[in-house]
């Protein structure tokens, strides 16, 4: 087997997958006979140039008679057949195929981008390379003749140099020779003997016979040879171009003019097919060149072949073309048939073959870490076999020689990403070399981009630090301060302003006044008090202006800041200086990836492989190392302006590139070291490699720690480059113990920052020395003020660290963050020995650590949940601060809900210490409710009955008791009905209503009704909260709750209540009387009734018709009235005759007629002719009794009732209702009966 290499060759592979389908339809349209020109069409790089060596490998060693036996028909096998019959063999098929490839190429630009089909839009600049039809022409003859046995075609003209048998020429010369002397001898006999005559007589001079036939022979032989090498030297050097016969005859090779190649051979041509077997000619690449006239010559050319008689079988030309070689139209009218090429890799799927390149080495034990994101990425870029094929055999030959056989740490997905752009951009790559090129300024543009961005950012940073340190120095906060300070400035601290032109004091003293009001007078007249004198005195000052100029700006600086907010500015300072630091250490990759500010030239923009690249990182920074050997054991030319720039104290920005930095420090001098134009990040990280105990380092860590701002902001922005901080911290604290203390005073390093800091340094320093570095309480102050900080710690210090700092320090926390601190002994520490404050934070972080479990119910037993705890230390330090733990904690739960008994506890320690107003915050906020109010305070109530009072009061308002009538009555004993009891009842009503009434006495119960309470509580409690024994006056009882009492029938009816009852209200007394009617019946006699209380009575709604008759019968006729007569005929109360004698005398006409009709029953035949005579009208007919006549009265319901009544009583013997004369009327004719 042999071995395995990665290498790829560049040509058509001869074994394409997948193409069966290609080689059928070849066969097929092969077989058809009049099909000669066909056309195998696709992109470039499609596969059509493997199609055709499939084509012909495949069969190369089969005779198409073994091929093809099913197709007996075919012009191919009768072609063979023809073979057979001719030369006694089978035609191979590589015998009558020939493949000719003709194309061009494209000159490189000068970006070195080659046009070609994935990039042919893209560079106008590149030139194709032209070659006219005449010489496509005269390469295909070429490739036709100069490619076969010069003797297969031995009359050709194009015959190639072929290696001559010198024996054949000879054995030529020697036939031709004597057939020459055989002509001469005929012909010019006498010639032929005299020269015969002349080599006799030579040959005479010896006698030896033998001796002449050697020589003869000899003669012959040597003549024979000499013209064999004339012959053989003139055939090898030279060609006849012409014959010049004489002065005017001369003979040349023909050389036609205007004529096409094609045209000028078509003799050979014809020559060629007649004599040779070849029949399939396969056409490559000839789309490629500019002339398309050469097609028309094939076509033109095929057509003659196919029509020439001598040509046995059909000549198909086969071409390997690109769709778009012709029209739509011409393409079909040229070619007889075409098969459609689908391209085998084009930018879809160029990264499937790449993994497959990967995937084969893989197998092969060679591993190339490239990962698929990154052949995905960059295979869109990728349209070409033989390009990808060339960049896989580069790309291994550069990581061998540049990675392996160096030993350099390359990765190959940026080998490879500067290979593709080497094979696709071959100019550019080149220029690289010579520090120029398209990706040299892309890098050089990045590091213009980066000064400017980093100037721009110093401009804004200069400018917030100066607002911020205008405010840390300014000692007035706030605008008010500063306007009251001004107003003193103003009178140069003299007097104080009270009137600046119409401007009050008051009103400039407003954050909300326009200084602008003031500050652009030119003068102005001062109203002032002078300190000392009790008087206003006014001055005009021309300076005004110029006099608040400095207060202006003091006030600007702090309307800034309270904008922004001092830490919000801190932070974006923070931010902008991290900005800062950062944006040097920015790759390409991320500057273009994260925005678009970074603006190349358009000739770097334009090539989108090139920004592709950039812009992923596949091409980044340390480009030079994938193109180049590293070399160099002396400093470099940086190196040595580095050195130069410190002796000439010309100071280079901190962050230049040092190479072989060890020898530029054994090149400076220990003095230069004082100096600050040795700042440098690669020359202190050499000096922190060889160890703290260096004279040079000592000089550069003395030099850091003398706080001025330039050496801060180099060990700020060190701090994030050095790979040897420890070293670097240790060194710089031994020389530096206040150094937290100037990191806590600079304005503008944010907390995360500082934090930073604060974890290298006590990671550095011995636990004992901790003090020694906390200047001025800086580091407890910082611990106290920042609740995360023992989970920062945590991250870089250990367990045993943190507890010992803390030890040392005794912070008190009033906020830390618990979460994500594994160790144990850490918050021991803390919360065994105090170190925090009783605030909801902190107490919920000393539960949770605890007993985790608890912490669940903490917001809703904040206090039963510590007394759960049992921890004395936990529980201690609470009990002795038991009034901020209620205040601070308990009050601020959102409705908690203690356990009874711990409230009890609670509330009785915090009485003893005389928290009544505690007290009542508590039970107004806790959730808890009692089922005796006895339980809170009652051995305390002797003695402090104010004091319980307050307590109970609050027990009540708030409904933290059971709502019983138990509780109500235990509270009225001690506080009787106060406005608090009277709301308590009042807001519990029904539920009072329901519970049981045992506790509630009858002296409860009257003060209770005495007591002016709403109504609407004595309308639910008064029905079912009675006396044992009623014996309250009813004059005392109001009046609204006398009817409620009457109503639910509080009492029994007797004629003294009623008595009472009316002298309160007759109202409430006819409603008494409503209410209990049949007790009022039975003692009619014994009620003290009068007209109008008798007229209510019978109008009250609630009183039966018959009981209104019944005190109608016995009070009516003493208190009869109009208005109780007008009752009785609205109600149609039936009355007694004696009752309605009395009604009739007080009634009006028009009730006595109502009255009348409504009691026709009581009427004898003699009260008719009373009450007639008295009603007077048409009745007034019907009085005279003394004679029998007619009278006629209306026709109408009651004169109807009337006439039949008098008829029963004998007052008429008849009546008759008849019709008026004249008239559609009704009347009624009586017979009036003559009285006796």
């Amino acid at each position: 087997m042999d071995k395995y290499s990665e290498y790829k060759d560049l040509t058509p592979i001869s074994n394409a997958e997948n193409v069966e389908e290609y080689l059928n339809a070849l066969k097929w349209a092969l077989d058809q006979k009049k099909i000669t020109n066909i056309a195998l069409a696709g992109p470039y790089g499609s596969g059509k140039s493997s199609i055709i060596d499939t084509f012909l490998e495949k069969h190369k060693d089969e005779s198409f008679f073994q091929t093809y036996t099913s197709e007996n028909n075919s012009w191919i096998i009768k072609k063979i057949k023809s073979c057979i019959l001719q030369h006694d063999k089978v035609c191979r098929f590589n015998e009558i195929s020939k493949k000719i490839s003709m194309a061009t190429f494209i000159e490189a630009n000068s970006n070195g981008q080659c046009k070609n089909e994935a990039h042919e839009n893209e560079d106008e600049a590149a030139k194709k390379i032209c070659i006219s039809a005449d010489e496509v022409e005269k390469g295909i003859l070429k490739q036709l003749f100069y490619t076969i046995d010069p003797q297969k075609i031995p009359q050709s003209r194009y015959r190639k140099l072929h290696p001559i048998n010198f024996s054949n020429i000879i054995t030529k010369v020697a036939i031709y020779s004597v057939i020459a002397l055989m002509f001469i001898y005929i012909f010019y006999y006498e010639k032929m003997a005299d020269i015969f005559s002349g080599i006799s007589a030579v040959l005479l001079l010896t006698e030896m016979l033998w001796v002449k036939y050697i020589a003869a022979v000899i003669i012959l032989l040597f003549s024979i040879w000499a013209i064999s090498k004339i012959v053989y030297d003139f055939s090898s050097k030279y060609s006849i171009k012409g014959i010049k016969l004489s002065s005017n005859i001369d003979i040349q090779k023909e050389e036609g003019v205007g004529e096409s190649v094609f045209n000028k051979n078509l003799d050979e041509i014809m020559y060629f097919f007649e004599t040779t077997e070849y029949r399939l000619i396969f056409f490559e690449d000839l789309d490629r060149l500019d002339d398309r006239t050469i097609f028309v010559h094939l076509r033109e050319l095929n057509n003659l072949l196919n029509c020439n008689e001598n040509i046995k079988g059909k000549v198909v030309f086969i071409y390997a073309v690109k769709d778009d070689i012709f029209t739509k139209e011409d393409r079909t009218k040229f070619f007889d048939f075409i098969i459609p090429v689908i391209p085998i890799i084009n930018s879809t799927n160029s990264g499937e073959v790449l993994q497959q390149f990967l995937q084969e080495a893989k197998e092969h034990g060679i591993k190339h870490d490239i990962s698929q994101n990154f052949v995905l990425d960059v295979a869109p870029y990728i349209a070409d076999m033989r390009i990808l094929r060339n960049i896989y055999n580069e790309f291994v030959v550069y990581k061998r020689i540049l990675r392996d056989n160096q030993g350099m740490d390359l990765k190959d997905e940026q080998m490879l990403a500067i290979i593709i752009y080497k094979n696709l951009y071959p100019n550019d790559f080149a220029a690289i070399q010579n520090e120029k090129g398209l990706i040299k300024e892309a890098f050089e543009a990045k590091g213009k981009y980066i000064d400017v961005q980093k100037n721009n950012l110093q401009e804004i940073i200069n400018e917030r630090s100066s607002k911020l340190d205008s405010y840390k120095k300014e000692c007035l906060q706030s605008i008010r301060e500063i306007k009251i300070a001004m107003m003193s400035g103003i009178m140069d601290n003299n007097g104080i302003v009270d009137k600046v032109n119409d401007f009050q004091a008051k009103e400039i003293l407003e954050d909300s006044f326009d200084m602008n009001n003031i500050a652009k007078l030119n003068s102005a007249r001062v109203c002032y008090f002078s300190f000392g004198y009790n008087y206003e005195q006014n001055k005009v000052m021309s300076d005004i202006s110029g006099k608040i100029k400095p207060y202006l700006i003091r006030i600007d600086s702090v309307k800034n800041i309270h904008d922004i907010g001092c830490e919000n500015l801190q932070n974006e300072l923070e931010k902008l200086n991290k900005q800062k630091r950062d944006i040097s250490k920015k790759t390409l990759s991320y500057i273009l990836e994260r925005g678009n500010d970074l603006k190349f030239d358009d000739i770097i923009s334009d090539n989108k492989l090139l920004m592709f690249l950039l812009r992923r990182g596949y091409i980044d920074e340390k480009y030079a190392n994938y193109i180049n050997y590293f070399k160099g054991n002396t400093i470099t030319k940086d190196d040595m302006n580095f050195i130069l720039s410190v002796k000439n104290q010309e100071a280079k920005p901190w962050d230049y590139a040092i190479t072989k930095t060890d020898m530029v420090i054994r090149r400076l001098q220990e003095y230069e070291f004082e100096r600050k134009e040795i700042y440098n990040f690669d020359l202190l990280e050499q000096l922190l490699v060889g160890g703290n105990d260096n004279v040079k380092l000592e000089l550069f860590f003395k030099q850091l720690a003398d706080e001025n701002i330039t050496s801060w902001k180099f060990i700020d922005e060190f701090i994030d480059r050095t790979n040897h901080i420890n070293e670097f911290i240790k060194g710089l604290a031994r020389d530096w113990h206040g150094m937290w203390w100037y990191i806590t005073q600079q304005n503008t390093i944010t907390y995360d920052r500082q934090l930073h800091y604060l974890c290298l340094l006590l990671s550095n320093i011995a636990d004992a020395d901790i003090h020694d570095y906390d200047v001025n309480n800086s580091m407890k102050e910082y611990f106290e003020n920042h609740a995360d900080i023992l989970q920062k710690l945590q991250e870089q210090l250990g367990s045993e660290k943190i507890k010992n700092i803390l030890l040392q320090l005794k912070p008190k926390f009033s906020e830390l963050n618990i979460d994500g601190i594994k160790d144990k002994e850490i918050l021991d520490a803390v919360f065994d020995n105090a170190m925090y404050e009783i605030n909801l934070p902190m107490v919920k972080n000393v539960i949770k650590f605890k007993n985790s479990t608890l912490i669940d119910s903490f917001e809703a037993q904040p206090y039963s949940v510590v007394v759960r705890l049992n921890d004395s230390l936990v529980s201690g330090y609470i009990q002795k601060n038991i009034n901020k733990y209620v205040d601070d904690i308990i009050l601020k739960q959102y409705s908690p809900a203690d356990e009874l008994e711990d409230i009890l506890g609670l509330v009785e320690k915090l009485f003893e210490e005389d928290e009544d107003e505690l007290i009542e915050k508590l039970i107004r906020h806790e959730s808890f409710v009692v089922d005796d109010i006895s339980r809170f305070l009652w051995d305390e109530i002797e003695k402090f009955k104010d004091s319980v009072h307050v307590v109970w009061k609050a027990l009540l308002e708030n409904e933290r008791i059971v709502v019983s009538w138990e509780n109500t009555v235990t509270y009225w004993e001690c506080y009787n009905f106060d406005d608090c009891l009277k709301k308590f009842i009042a807001d519990n009503v029904y539920t009072l209503k329901e519970d049981d009434k045992k506790y509630c006495k009858d002296s409860f119960i009257s003060e209770l009704i005495l007591c002016g309470m709403p109504i609407s509580v004595y309308e639910v409690l008064l029905p079912v909260l009675r006396m044992s024994e009623f014996s309250m006056s009813l004059t005392d009882i109001p009046k609204e709750i006398l009817g409620i009492m009457v109503r639910c029938k509080y009492f029994a009816f007797t004629p003294e209540k009623f008595r009472e009852m009316k002298d309160i209200d007759e109202s409430l007394a006819v409603e008494y009387i409503s209410l209990n009617q049949d007790e009022a019946i039975e003692n009619t006699n014994d009620l003290d009734i009068d007209s109008s209380l008798l007229n209510e009575i019978l109008t009250s709604a609630n009183i039966t018709i018959s009981n209104k008759e019944q005190f109608l019968e016995v009070f009516g006729v003493t208190y009869m009235t109009a208005e109780i007569v007008m009752s009785i005929n609205e109600l149609k109360l039936k009355i007694t005759k004696e009752t309605f004698d009395v009604a009739w005398k007080v009634a009006n006409h028009d009730d006595r007629l109502k009255l009348f009709f409504d009691h026709l029953s009581l009427f004898t035949a003699d009260d008719f002719e009373r009450y007639f005579s008295e009603i007077g009208g048409e009745y007034a007919t019907l009085s005279d009794r003394t004679k029998r006549y007619q009278p006629v009265i209306s026709c109408s319901e009651n004169n109807s009732n009337l006439v039949e009544r008098l008829k029963e009583v004998g007052y008429i013997t008849s009546y008759n209702v008849e019709k008026k004369a004249n008239s559609k009327e009704k009347q009624i004719r009586c017979v009036i009966k003559r009285k006796s």
